[in-house]
């Protein structure tokens, strides 16, 4: 049985980790307009060194697509 305050510690933890992949993300994106390169799940990940599936969870497809038609 999980006492409160290391379910509450838990769900910081995860929110941290999220809050600082989504950042990642974000600056892998603009790493990529920036050297105009084209901006897919790959590209995200290998730039901010996150794996595929955490950009694939947190970017979905018409995102990506809208991505890449903004210049």
């Amino acid at each position: 049985k999980f006492s409160a305050a290391k379910n509450t510690a838990s769900e910081k933890a995860t929110k941290a980790r999220t809050k600082k992949a989504k950042e990642k993300i974000q600056t892998a994106i603009d790493i990529l307009r920036m050297s105009n390169q084209k901006i897919t799940h790959y590209s995200i990940a290998q730039t901010c060194g996150v794996s595929f599936t955490t950009v694939k969870k947190y970017l979905d497809d018409e995102t990506l697509k809208s991505l890449n038609e903004v210049e």
